[in-house]
């Protein structure tokens, strides 16, 4: 005996906007939101919402910094629409980056994940720190 998989619709939308304040300082602005329905009976299955922060700045032709946040809170229905589980989660990131010269860039960064059913309630799941060197080898 086989068994299928429950078929479901789904409706997303896309919001964003971008900003230069001015010539070192940019940024952007985005809003994803989704929800899916169980086709059977048209009932809600899940939703979820992102609103997302980028902001960057040069501060000199070598030197920049790149600030991202983005909050998901998803949020799971039964069949009757019932809320069953409520979920949110915060990354911001943070990424410097030095340009030695064309084609060497060092990168350090810094993400975090932060978890919780509330957004007062966030606690750290995780974080990292972490370095990249590139460095383009002229022959």
């Amino acid at each position: 005996m086989t068994r299928r998989a429950p078929m479901v619709f789904a409706e997303t939308v896309l919001l964003w906007s971008d900003f230069r304040f001015n010539p070192q300082f940019d940024g952007s602005t985005s809003l994803r939101g989704g929800s899916v329905w169980r086709e059977a009976h048209g009932s809600k299955f899940a939703d979820v919402m992102i609103p997302r922060l980028r902001l960057s700045y040069q501060f000199s032709r070598e030197l920049s910094l790149r600030w991202i946040t983005e909050l998901r809170a998803r949020r799971e229905f039964d069949a009757s629409e019932a809320l069953v589980s409520k979920t949110q989660t915060l990354t911001p990131d943070v990424l410097v980056s030095y340009y030695v010269r064309p084609g060497t860039v060092v990168y350090v960064g810094y993400g975090s994940f932060l978890d919780g059913s509330e957004t007062a309630d966030l606690r750290p799941a995780r974080s990292s720190v972490f370095t990249n060197v590139s460095y383009l080898l002229q022959m």
